[in-house]
């Protein structure tokens, strides 16, 4: 699944074959219910049969309220994947004077089991 960013949105890269699922941009609640509602849909269908080593990567510098609760929601289902043997890890990537964001991604590392990594770019 693919989803090119646009003035108001975000891009998503999602691909079980090239063992690929990266989200980034700026998420607005204006799109933030369809895309990541299209995202959960694809992690429902396509990590049972999932064979490789997922690393979720999130580039995300704008994230309003809608799309905290949407990223909650995926965050637990890749756990739930995770604990059933699936190999999935999260890469979040942050600005370092975004304290948003770093707070937003320290408050996700604690509340799932999913191998995380933050990255200060």
């Amino acid at each position: 699944m693919k989803i090119e960013a646009s003035n108001n949105s975000h891009s998503v890269n999602l691909s079980i074959e090239e063992c690929k699922f990266m989200i980034e941009g700026s998420s607005f609640s204006e799109t933030a219910d369809k895309i990541y509602d299209q995202v959960t849909e694809w992690i429902e269908k396509e990590l049972p049969a999932m064979e490789c080593e997922l690393n979720c990567i999130f580039k995300l510098y704008v994230i309003s309220s809608v799309t905290q609760k949407k990223i909650l929601y995926i965050f637990s289902k890749l756990d739930e994947f995770c604990k059933s043997g699936k190999k999935i890890k999260i890469t979040w990537y942050i600005s370092e004077d975004d304290e948003d964001n770093v707070e937003f991604a320290e408050e996700l590392e604690t509340l799932f089991e999913i191998p995380f990594e933050i990255i200060q770019e």
